[in-house]
């Protein structure tokens, strides 16, 4: 059984990702890039959802 297949024969398959899981590494790289060129801190301590809302105010901050 392939992963898509075990993924689509999951009940939970479509919710969404808990959002008290850490960040993702692609967040965590992402927030480091952004906050150097913005000159803002760098906080890695964060869940995926703290994570979105502190790029989407570095990406506002970048220009982007």
């Amino acid at each position: 059984m392939t992963d898509t297949q075990r993924d689509a024969n999951d009940p939970a398959h479509d919710l969404p990702d808990d959002p008290r899981e850490p960040m993702t590494d692609a967040q965590a790289a992402e927030i480091r890039r952004l906050a150097d060129a913005t000159g803002s801190d760098v906080t890695l301590n964060m869940t995926q959802r703290e994570a979105e809302r502190y790029l989407e105010e570095l990406r506002e901050r970048a220009g982007q």
